[in-house]
């Protein structure tokens, strides 16, 4: 995937004109760069990375400008170190390479009280470099005013002139802008040779073979607490939704996936990859791109685990349509 989806745009208006100064009768006009920290997340996905980021803001003095007033600013990753104590995080440096700045010096022309223009700071939009801001700690962008010339102008001692920028890393498979009509791969025609069974303790009421022969039955399995299933496809398929469902008497088809219930991935039967939680009883779950699996893992609690009903009701899993679309 060429550059990068959007997630969210970050935009910061010019500051106020709140007046600073740094004692009484101070005869210099009082430069600053108001605080616009803010905080984003990067997303890496099996087909990209899901991040925009871009923020613009101008320098401002006190009062209009008796002259020309000069301002640089600049990333200064010197100030991590003590970003990180203060705050009990552990931002790396974001790479050079993963930023785009311009007007990086600005001017404030006589008469004004902002730059006539602003700086910018945005996250590259090369695909491969976004896709190496992997680390599970973030990223930090200090960014802080290093210097005032002209005008008869000085740096607010008043205010700190320094924004933060923190970018969080997350890898997510589910995507949650997917339906069953943008998918990529087809349902499988063929399922003969796929099976679900249950993992650990729990009752089956109904033939596993139906979750797969597109026959009105279904299959139910259940525990009084949580109930596991594992289908085996068979072989790998690379796929980038699943779907299951089963009707009630005909009149009403409810979703496989009820809430709270995960699903993982596994080649090999043994490492698994969680790829979605449920919020609600959903028949269709979508994915970023094509994943390579042979065994689905499902498991479903009970619904009301926790309070006085739990004894009244059990966890079950239950379907008669059960398929992948799959891109292979």
């Amino acid at each position: 995937m060429a550059g990068a989806m959007a997630l969210c745009t970050v935009g910061f208006a010019s500051c106020s004109d709140d007046d600073h100064y740094d004692f009484p009768g101070d005869p210099y006009n009082k430069v600053y760069v108001a605080d616009h920290s803010a905080d984003t997340k990067i997303v890496q996905t099996p087909v990209g990375t899901v991040a925009s980021f871009a923020v613009s803001f101008p320098a401002v003095c006190k009062a209009p400008a008796e002259g020309d007033i000069n301002v640089t600013l600049a990333v200064d990753n010197s100030l991590i170190d003590a970003y990180n104590e203060e705050n009990g995080t552990s931002y790396q440096a974001l790479p050079e390479n993963a930023m785009v700045i311009s007007n990086t010096k600005l001017t404030i022309p006589k008469g004004a009280t902002a730059s006539s223009e602003e700086f910018n700071l945005a996250l590259t939009e090369d695909a491969e470099i976004l896709a190496g801001l992997d680390d599970l700690n973030g990223y930090i962008v200090p960014v802080r005013m290093t210097s005032v010339s002209g005008g008869n102008a000085q740096a607010a001692v008043s205010v700190p002139s320094i924004s933060y920028f923190t970018l969080g890393v997350g890898f997510e498979v589910n995507d949650p802008n997917a339906t069953k009509e943008n998918r990529a791969g087809t349902l499988v025609a063929d399922r003969s040779g796929w099976n679900v069974s249950l993992v650990g303790e729990g009752s089956v009421n109904g033939d596993p073979k139906s979750w797969f022969d597109d026959s009105s039955n279904s299959c139910t399995f259940s525990d009084s607490e949580l109930v596991t299933v594992v289908v085996d496809l068979g072989k790998e398929y690379k796929f980038d939704g699943i779907v299951s469902s089963y009707d009630y008497y005909g009149w009403y088809t409810y979703g496989t996936f009820t809430n709270h219930c995960k699903v993982a991935l596994s080649s090999d039967n043994k490492t698994w990859m969680d790829v979605y939680e449920a919020g609600s009883q959903v028949d269709f779950i979508g994915f970023y791109g094509a994943m390579p699996a042979r065994y689905i893992r499902i498991s479903a609690p009970n619904p009301y685990a926790g309070t006085a009903w739990a004894q009244w009701y059990s966890a079950e899993l239950q379907s008669q349509d059960f398929n992948i679309y799959a891109t292979n």
